[in-house]
């Protein structure tokens, strides 16, 4: 043992347990996970907020425009909201603090109890 031999450098290097042969053996400077770690997956946060900041094509005054989908379902909330749809506008009253601070008392003394149930 007082001779230290070079991995490979010896015809009679032996092969076996914890010594690979020498072709087989990551060189130096190169990984051994060239492709490295796999993508994550998306989670289903990750893939709505996707979905909802693409853009879909509105005809606005007769004038096509690229709108965020988000954009367009912010609108449809406002305007069946607008139309008296109290399911909706209990969900802004809800949803909403700047809303509820500023109209949540008038939202309570409009809508009896009864409407309140459904």
């Amino acid at each position: 043992m007082s001779e230290k031999k070079e991995k490979g450098a010896s015809a009679d290097y032996e092969v076996g347990y914890r010594r690979p042969p020498v072709h087989t053996r990551f060189r130096k400077g190169h990984s051994g996970n060239p492709r490295g770690r796999g993508a994550r997956g998306k989670t289903l946060l990750e893939a709505i907020d996707q979905a909802l900041r693409g853009k879909v094509v509105v005809t606005e005054n007769g004038a096509r425009k690229k709108v965020p989908r988000i954009e367009v379902a912010a609108r449809m909330v406002a305007n069946k909201a607008a139309a008296g749809d109290l399911a909706v506008i209990r969900f802004i009253a809800q949803h909403c603090r700047e809303v509820n601070e500023e109209v949540g008392p008038t939202i309570q003394l409009i809508v009896s109890d009864d409407d309140m149930r459904l």
